[in-house]
This record gives structure tokens, C-alpha cells and sequence, in this order.
């Protein structure tokens, strides 16, 4: 296969809105950081605010990494064990590893919904702004 051959085949790839949310949050961060890094450097100035929204970016485009990750089941866990295990024991250990996946991001959901919550309330202002 020729290396042109090769980009249409990536271009001609399905992309999943997930995807192109963590590249452009991607690309948002290495824009920003990049001008951060030219502005103190070059012009002797610095934006305090690029660092805080390139903070946010890289982290909205983990969590994005994340969901494609576990799209295409391709997240880290150790799957050594798994393939030990007989066809239905493997069954029941996956099952198992997703209703506690469940059960920890509905802790998480009850969280961060109490915190947001608080949170307009008791009003946060950045440090940096």
C-alpha cells in the first residue's frame, strides 16, 4: 500500500463526533499553549486565561479519549485473567466489571450533581481570572 493510499483510507475512515470532539479539544490545547509559550517567551507577555481554557480543553478531551476508548473496547484493564477463565466464568467477570462501572459513575453522576449545584450557590472564581 502506498503512502497515498494510505491517507485516503484514513480520510475515508468513520469518524464518530466523539473523535472529532478530543481533536479539536486537542488541538485547541497545543493552539493555545503554542501561542502561551510564544507570547511569554517572544513578546515577554503572558495570558492567564490560555492556560486555564487549554487546562479545561485537555481535560473534556480525555474524557473524550475515554468514550472512543471504550467504544472500540480498547481501554487499560488487565485482561490476563480473562482469558484464563472458561467462556461463562468470563462472561460473569465482564458482567460483573461493567455493573460496577455503572454503579461508580452513578456515585459520580449524584456527586457532581450536589457539586454543581453547590456550586451556583456558593459561586467559584478562578484564581487566575
Amino acid at each position: 500500500m502506498t503512502r497515498s493510499t494510505q491517507k485516503n483510507s484514513l480520510l475515508r475512515q468513520r469518524r464518530t463526533p466523539e473523535q472529532w470532539a478530543g481533536a479539536i479539544l486537542l488541538s485547541i490545547v497545543v493552539i493555545l499553549l503554542g501561542f502561551q509559550v510564544l507570547a511569554r517567551f517572544g513578546f515577554g507577555r503572558s495570558f492567564s486565561w490560555l492556560e486555564e481554557v487549554s487546562r479545561f480543553a485537555f481535560v473534556w478531551a480525555v474524557y473524550f479519549g475515554f468514550i472512543v476508548a471504550a467504544e472500540a473496547d480498547r481501554h487499560i484493564r488487565v485482561a490476563l485473567h480473562l482469558k484464563l477463565l472458561p467462556p461463562k466464568g468470563r462472561l460473569m467477570m465482564l458482567t460483573l466489571a461493567d455493573t460496577l462501572w455503572l454503579a461508580f459513575n452513578a456515585v459520580v453522576i449524584w456527586h457532581g450533581y450536589h457539586f454543581t449545584v453547590s456550586m451556583f450557590e456558593f459561586p467559584y472564581i478562578s484564581q487566575t481570572t
